[in-house]
C-alpha cells in the first residue's frame, strides 16, 4: 500500500503541519521541510518538544529527552493532585532560597534551603536559617534543634524568636559520650558509668555525715605527730587530724550528693 500523508502549507509554501503514519508534526516558518519541528505528537502517548522555548505542553504524557529549565525571577513548579481533599506540592526558588512545601502551606513549613550559605531547614516555618541544619522551631515560636557546622560543630536547641536556649531530651537505649572515639561517659536505664566502667545505679550513702570533732588544725593539712610514744604529747594533733579528715570527707560526700551520685 502506498504511504500517504497530509501536508498543510503556509502562504510561503512551507510545511507547517504534517500528518502521516508516525503522528503529527508542527513546524514554524523558520523550520521548513520535514526536519524535526517545534512539536511532535506520536500517537497519543508522548509529546517531544523541539528547539523553541516556552512552548505549552498538552494534557497527555509528555516525554523529555533533554534537561529542562524553568526561568523566571521567582520560578516555581506546582504538582497539583486533583483528587478530592488531596494535598499538592510546590517547589519555589526566590532570593537565594528554595522551599518545598504543601501548596497551601506557609513558607518554610516543610523544607527550606539557603542556597547562598548551604543551609537546610525542616519544618522551620521560616526561610531564614541560622545554622547548617535546623529542625523545627515553627515560625520562631518553638525552640528548634540546630546543627551548626564550622571549625567546631555545635548542637543546640534554641528559640530564635525569644533568643534563648531551650531544653532538649535525648531518648535512647544507651547514650555514649565519646571524645575522639573513646567512651568517657555512658548512661542507660540502669545508671551512669565513667570511662570504661559499666553503668551502675545511684549509690546509697545513708545518713548525711556530721563532723562533731572540735575544730582545729590547718585547713587541708594533716599535721605530723612528733611523739609516737606519749599520747598526751600529740593528743591535740591527733584530734586536729581527725577533724581535718572528717571535714574533707564531708565535702566529698556533700558534693557527690549534689551531683546525684549518692543518695
Amino acid at each position: 500500500m502506498k504511504e500517504r500523508s497530509l501536508e498543510i502549507l503556509d502562504n510561503n509554501g512551507d510545511v507547517i503541519v504534517l500528518l502521516d503514519k508516525t503522528g503529527i508534526q508542527l513546524f514554524t516558518p523558520d523550520q521548513p521541510g520535514y526536519s524535526r519541528g517545534v512539536l511532535s505528537i506520536n500517537g497519543v502517548a508522548a509529546i517531544n518538544m523541539g528547539g523553541v522555548a516556552n512552548q505549552a505542553l498538552l494534557n497527555t504524557a509528555n516525554v523529555f529527552t533533554a534537561n529542562q529549565s524553568i526561568s523566571n525571577t521567582a520560578p516555581s513548579l506546582a504538582l497539583t493532585d486533583t483528587t478530592a481533599s488531596a494535598k499538592s506540592l510546590t517547589i519555589a526558588v526566590d532570593a537565594n532560597r528554595t522551599q518545598i512545601r504543601e501548596s497551601a502551606g506557609a513558607a518554610g513549613s516543610l523544607i527550606a534551603l539557603d542556597l547562598a550559605n548551604n543551609r537546610m531547614g525542616i519544618a522551620t516555618g521560616a526561610l531564614t536559617l541560622n545554622s547548617s541544619l535546623v529542625v523545627g522551631g515553627i515560625g520562631g515560636i518553638d525552640a528548634g534543634f540546630e546543627i551548626n557546622i564550622s571549625s567546631v560543630a555545635t548542637l543546640q536547641c534554641y528559640n530564635r524568636n525569644s533568643s534563648v536556649y531551650a531544653n532538649i531530651n535525648i531518648d535512647a537505649l544507651g547514650i555514649f559520650i565519646r571524645p575522639s572515639g573513646t567512651t568517657k561517659i555512658q548512661a542507660n536505664s540502669t545508671g551512669v558509668g565513667f570511662f570504661t566502667a559499666t553503668p551502675v545505679a545511684q549509690q546509697v550513702s545513708a545518713a548525711n555525715l556530721t563532723n562533731s570533732v572540735t575544730a582545729g588544725g590547718t585547713d587541708d593539712t594533716i599535721t605530723n605527730y612528733t611523739d609516737l610514744t606519749s599520747y598526751a604529747t600529740d593528743a591535740a594533733a591527733i584530734r586536729n587530724a581527725i577533724y581535718q579528715l572528717a571535714k574533707k570527707l564531708k565535702q566529698v560526700n556533700d558534693s557527690l550528693r549534689l551531683y546525684g551520685l549518692l543518695t
